[in-house]
């Protein structure tokens, strides 16, 4: 039915909602709910980095935001790491075949300083 303006719909007739007082019961939850933010938040880090910026010493607990860094921080270092051990294994294994190839040694002194052989035809530009 569309709607007019000068036409009044008359309100259904309204429950009874009944309205009682809080039991202890609502308040211990509400207090508990309350008291596990509190601890989320600390355990947030928050307080941590407030309590750095202005010097409080109470407030620089570590948190769950410090260990996460402190997580990144360590994995940035592992993968370090590994790249460090995988640039060192192939120095390694190219030394060796400096030591122990005349094929790679004259391959270097050619790239490195230019040496040429006897019999090639050297032109220069």
């Amino acid at each position: 039915m569309p709607y007019t303006p000068d036409r009044r719909q008359t309100p259904k007739a309204s429950r009874r909602v009944s309205v009682r007082e809080p039991s202890l019961h609502t308040h211990a939850r509400a207090l508990w709910i309350a008291g596990f933010g509190v601890w989320l938040f600390v355990l947030s880090g928050v307080p941590h980095d407030i309590g750095r910026r202005l010097g409080l010493s109470f407030l620089r607990a570590p948190g769950f935001l410090q260990y996460t860094r402190l997580q990144q921080q360590v994995d940035r270092a592992q993968k370090d790491l590994q790249e460090a051990r995988e640039t060192v294994l192939s120095t390694q294994a190219f030394v060796r075949s400096l030591e122990n190839d005349p094929k790679a040694q004259e391959r270097e002194a050619r790239r490195v300083l230019g040496w040429v052989s006897p019999e090639e035809l050297v032109f220069e530009f």
